[in-house]
C-alpha cells in the first residue's frame, strides 16, 4: 500500500483508508438512526430535569441557610444588647447613688440643722440627672460619735436608689425581680464649733 491507502488512527497505527472511510460511513448512518436521535433527545431531557431540579434544591437551601442565619444572629444579640442596656442601667444608678450621698455630706456639713430637706432634694435631683425616677431614692444620717451635730462629731449619710430593670417590669413582672436597689455611703464629720 502507498501513503495514499493509509491513514493514521488516533494510537499512530497505520489503517486501511478503505476501512477507515467504511467505519465512518457506518458512524454516521447511526448518527442518522431515529432511535439514537430519539435517545439523544431523552438524555438532554432527563439531563435539563435533573439541571433544574439541582438549582432549585440550591435556592431551598439558600432559603433555609437565610432564615437559620437571622434567627442565631438574633439569638444572640437580642440578650447581647440587652446586657448593655442593663449595664448602663446599673451604671447610671451607681452615679446617681454616689453624687447623691456626696451632695448631701456636703449640705448637712455646712447647714446641719436645717439642711435635711435640701440634702434629700439633692439626692432626688442626682437621681432625676440619670433618668431614674426619685421615688425609688431614699436618704438618710447615722451618727457614729456623740450626738450630731455636735462639735467634732461623726456620722454617715447613706443613700439607696431603686433602678428599674429595662423590659422586665413589663415582660416578666412577678417572676424575676424588676428592680435592683445600689447604695452609696459618705462620711461626714462637723467641726469643733459644731452646729
Amino acid at each position: 500500500m502507498n501513503s495514499g491507502d493509509r491513514a493514521v488512527n488516533s494510537g499512530g497505527v497505520l489503517r486501511n483508508s478503505g476501512d477507515f472511510g467504511h467505519h465512518c460511513h457506518i458512524w454516521h448512518q447511526r448518527a442518522k438512526s431515529p432511535e439514537l436521535r430519539r435517545d439523544a433527545r431523552v438524555d438532554e431531557a432527563r439531563q435539563s430535569r435533573l439541571s433544574a431540579r439541582f438549582w432549585e434544591r440550591m435556592a431551598e437551601e439558600s432559603g433555609e441557610a437565610t432564615i437559620e442565619f437571622v434567627g442565631v444572629v438574633l439569638g444572640l444579640l437580642v440578650p447581647l444588647v440587652y446586657l448593655i442596656l442593663v449595664f448602663f442601667q446599673i451604671q447610671a444608678g451607681l452615679y446617681a447613688a454616689e453624687a447623691g450621698a456626696a451632695a448631701s455630706a456636703r449640705i448637712l456639713t455646712e447647714h446641719p440643722q436645717t439642711g435635711t430637706t435640701a440634702a434629700e432634694l439633692a439626692v432626688q435631683l442626682a437621681a432625676s440627672d440619670q433618668g431614674l425616677p426619685v421615688g425609688g431614692t431614699a436618704f438618710s444620717l447615722v451618727c457614729e460619735t456623740g450626738d450630731c451635730p455636735a462639735a467634732g462629731s461623726r456620722g454617715e449619710v447613706s443613700v439607696n436608689v431603686q433602678v428599674p430593670l429595662p423590659v422586665v417590669g413589663t415582660l416578666l413582672d412577678g417572676l424575676i425581680p424588676a428592680e435592683i436597689s445600689l447604695s452609696s455611703t459618705h462620711p461626714i464629720q462637723w467641726g469643733e464649733h459644731g452646729a
